[in-house]
């Protein structure tokens, strides 16, 4: 079956079934859920609706949801593992319950998709002292044609009961649907058997109908919600009779064009071609959702399977840039069902060219460091160390490196390579973890009513309220108030601070922040004490608040400038607004230079000084695209979106507080360009009161510069040039007295060589020169034909020439018995760490002899 025939059955059931679709949700979760790296699952999403928040289409929804997941990063190439992956899934949010859940699987699966029903093997509850055996979900299976009391299975809750997603909240028994592919798999042992193959699940429906508490009991939850997921890319194999997705026409295209690029067959080299087409496709996802290959968190997990493909290509022999052609393959195959692939693909090439291009550079300096490791090195082993930071930084596989060594003559400590991988696997395992553990304060807080936010404007600075719940922890105090006019941390803009004050207590708030249910937890320091009930006063801090609006409004308008000055394809990638600067990372391939830094600062201030109307409205999202609004890389919006208008000059979607007219921005000054991530450039620029207190102190310490320069402010950089050219002409003489001064103090030792075998030899071992000054001594001694010569100083440092060439088999040969590292050519070696004791210099002039 083609995968755009499955698509169409599974979205045709569903319609015809009283369900809404719902769009994908972007592979970066929610600003409100920081607890993931990566959408893990299907109903990440719509957790704030499965907690009880109403969804805006209705309480029946189905959807394909793209995921990611990083834990198995190491497995992929095998005939089940993918990183990217989609996930077909149909929700009930407090409507049907179990019977109507397994209607529509068993209906799906057998009516539909023709799967033969005897061979589905079915997971239940088996239940323990916190909740009963689900006998129900046994009942209604066994009513279906096809399934025998040998068909049903029964687990604990490891196999089959989800959540909750935090330490409370809601939870339930799942129910599994698996299939036996037949004896050619394996033995019959059932499902969820470790390394048996046989069985493969394909659907897994929650019964959410449990609230766990606070004392870990169990209760029985008032909206029983359904939450199914089965894996598009295992179903498709199970329908094409195949034994992995790999081998099924999701990968043919992108398979063939690794085969037309590389010359080589899938056949020939299965598990590289696999890696390589599974690592790109996820990389177009998730470079589409606004992602970009950097050292921290995702884009760590970005950067290292682009460099896993890319390795791979290099070892089926691929030497050019290939990867933007493979991912034009995968935009070509999903830009019907996922149309921003279409629409980002310039960006998407563009990263991928950046990182290779980067990546390749990388390579050849991993070469150079290996040599260097293996000079440097005293030991016969490299260690793993070592060999893991050349994998790990410069993309080396171990086998390369081993070969490597191996011509030196060394080895590689390959468990201590193994450890340091495993640590890396727990990094990328804990970056894609599909666990949603939460803090205390957040799970005390699932199931209160969200907060109604009345600050959107400047003018809502104080309303009130009355206390919906408390928690305290550590001296923390956390209060959620049924309205609140503080911002809570979202979209890059800080929370607000400010009091919340009762009649037996005040709350000085430092922060606030939002659970994804939308529950606002003011927290701080409590003088006095609260109670749930209390009417309070909530006043933010009005100043800092300005200053935060400023620069989030700041933000708007440089994102407009920038791209009158650098070009229509700069978009954010992301942003930290405060009262102190604002901070904008944007997608971008080079560094800035001061030219565009100026005219995009002048573009700023012509806005501001313009006096822009600043205009915000809610409208449906298709309205505002079709008015050429402005949406944040990767972010997911829902059907109607609020919109931030300055005049005519920028238009874009965004929840944060903004100024009423840009004239409030005030004065603008960059601080700071610099790039964090391949292809994405970051800028730092403070406005208003801050861009004053930065000009005022630039002032000062202009003036101050100028008392001690003892030079008018204008003419500073006249001075400054002047004493950098004597200075400069001072070093050169210090250099020339210096060669000068170890040409003569060799000159010195020319009558202690030795004649050896015809030719003049001479060892000092312990000299009063530097590094720098040995190599000048040397040569001044080489041309006075002096044929061997070694100098060491009291730091280790040496200089070793022989006119023969052999100077590097000499070195060998010292460095066994007075270790130290070094380079340079046949008749000149020079380094460091050589520990030679003037005891020792008779055995020296033994090895030179």
């Amino acid at each position: 079956m083609h995968p755009d025939i499955l698509r169409k059955k599974f979205r045709d059931f569903f319609n015809n079934r009283n369900h809404v679709e719902i769009p994908s949700g972007s592979l970066v979760p929610s600003s409100d859920d920081p607890t993931v790296l990566f959408t893990t699952a299907g109903m990440q999403p719509l957790v704030p609706n499965l907690m009880g928040a109403p969804h805006a289409k209705g309480n029946r929804l189905f959807d394909t949801q793209k995921c990611f997941r990083a834990n198995d990063i190491e497995e992929v190439g095998d005939d089940t593992h993918h990183t990217f992956f989609e996930m077909l899934g149909n929700w009930s949010l407090g409507d049907y319950f179990k019977q109507e859940a397994i209607d529509l699987a068993y209906d799906f699966f057998v009516q539909e998709l023709k799967l033969d029903p005897n061979r589905f093997a079915i997971t239940i509850f088996q239940g323990d002292t916190d909740a009963p055996k689900d006998e129900e979900a046994k009942k209604l299976w066994l009513a279906k044609e096809g399934i025998s009391e040998k068909q049903i299975y029964e687990f604990d809750k490891t196999d089959n009961f989800w959540g909750p997603a935090g330490a409370t909240g809601p939870c339930g028994p799942c129910s599994e649907i698996h299939y036996d592919r037949g004896e050619e798999y394996g033995e019959d042992l059932g499902p969820n058997v470790d390394d048996n193959q046989r069985y493969v699940e394909i659907w897994n429906l929650v019964f959410m109908e449990y609230s766990k508490t606070e004392s870990g009991g169990y209760e029985k939850l008032e909206q029983k919600n359904v939450d199914t997921g089965a894996g598009f890319e295992r179903l498709l194999a199970i329908l094409n009779k195949k034994d992995s997705a790999f081998d099924t026409p999701l990968f043919t295209e992108i398979l063939q064009k690794i085969s037309d690029i590389s010359g080589k067959t899938y056949q020939q080299k299965k598990r590289a071609f696999r890696i390589i087409s599974d690592h790109l496709r996820a990389s177009v996802f998730t470079i589409s959702d606004g992602v970009s290959p950097g050292n921290e968190g995702r884009n760590y997990v970005l950067r290292n399977i682009l460099r896993r493909a890319i390795r791979q290509g290099k070892q089926i022999g691929i030497t050019a840039p290939f990867i933007q052609e493979v991912a034009g393959i995968v935009i070509d195959q999903y830009q019907e069902q996922y149309p921003e692939l279409l629409e980002r693909k310039k960006t998407i090439l563009q990263t991928m060219r950046v990182e290779e291009e980067g990546f390749q550079k990388t390579l050849k300096n991993g070469e150079k460091k290996l040599e260097e490791m293996i000079s440097e090195s005293s030991e016969k082993v490299l260690s793993g160390e070592d060999s893991f930071r050349l994998f790990d930084t410069y993309g080396f596989p171990l086998d390369l490196t081993k070969d490597i060594v191996a011509e030196a003559g060394m080895t590689v400590d390959e468990p201590g390579f193994e450890k340091a991988m495993k640590q890396q696997r727990e990094r990328s395992k804990n970056a894609g973890s599909e666990k949603f553990e939460r803090n205390a304060a957040i799970a005390h807080f699932a199931q209160t009513t969200a907060t109604e936010f009345c600050g959107d404007t400047n003018q809502e600075k104080t309303t009130s309220s009355e206390i919906l719940e408390i928690f305290t922890e550590g001296g923390v105090v956390v209060v959620a108030t049924k309205k609140s006019p503080f911002y809570a941390e979202g979209g890059g803009q800080v929370g607000d601070t400010g009091a919340i004050v009762g009649k037996s207590g005040t709350l000085y708030v430092s922060d606030t922040q939002k659970t994804a249910s939308g529950v606002f937890l003011h927290q701080g320091s409590l003088e006095g004490g609260f109670k749930k009930g209390d009417k309070v006063k909530l006043s933010i801090d009005e100043d800092r608040r300005k200053d935060i609006t400023r620069h989030h409004s700041l933000a708007h308008l440089f994102l407009m400038a920038a791209q009158k000055v650098l070009g229509a394809e700069v978009h954010q990638a992301g942003s930290h607004v405060d009262g102190r600067r604002m901070r904008f990372d944007f997608t971008f391939p080079r560094a800035l230079d001061p030219r565009e830094i100026i005219a995009i600062e002048q573009g700023i201030s012509q806005a501001v000084f313009a006096m822009l109307p600043v205009t915000i409205a809610q409208k449906p999202i298709a309205e505002a695209k079709a008015e050429g609004v402005e949406a944040m890389f990767g972010e997911k919006y829902g059907d109607i979106v609020r919109t931030v208008k300055m005049g005519e000059v920028s238009y874009e979607l965004c929840g944060g507080t903004h100024i009423q007219n840009t004239v409030e921005i005030g004065a603008v000054k960059f601080l700071s360009e610099s790039g964090v991530a391949a292809g994405v450039r970051r800028v730092e620029v403070v406005c208003g009161r801050a861009a004053e207190k930065y000009l005022q102190e630039q002032c000062a310490h202009l003036q101050q510069i100028s008392k001690k320069l003892k030079s008018g402010e204008n003419q500073i950089l006249d001075r400054l040039e002047t004493m950098m050219k004597h200075e400069k002409e001072q070093k050169q003489v210090v250099v020339t007295l210096q060669k000068k001064m170890a040409e003569l103090e060799a000159a010195s030792w020319e009558s202690s060589a030795r004649e050896v075998l015809g030719k003049k030899v001479l060892v000092k071992i312990g000299v009063s020169l530097d590094a720098k000054s040995l190599s000048s001594a040397v040569n001044a001694l080489s041309q006075k034909g002096i044929d061997r010569i070694l100098l060491t100083n009291m730091q280790g440092n040496f200089a070793l020439f022989d006119a023969s060439g052999e100077a590097k088999d000499f070195f060998e040969v010292l460095k066994k018995s007075f270790g130290g590292g070094g380079g340079g050519r046949e008749t000149m070696v020079s380094g460091g760490g050589m520990q030679i004791e003037i005891a020792s210099e008779e055995e020296v002039w033994k090895i030179l002899s």
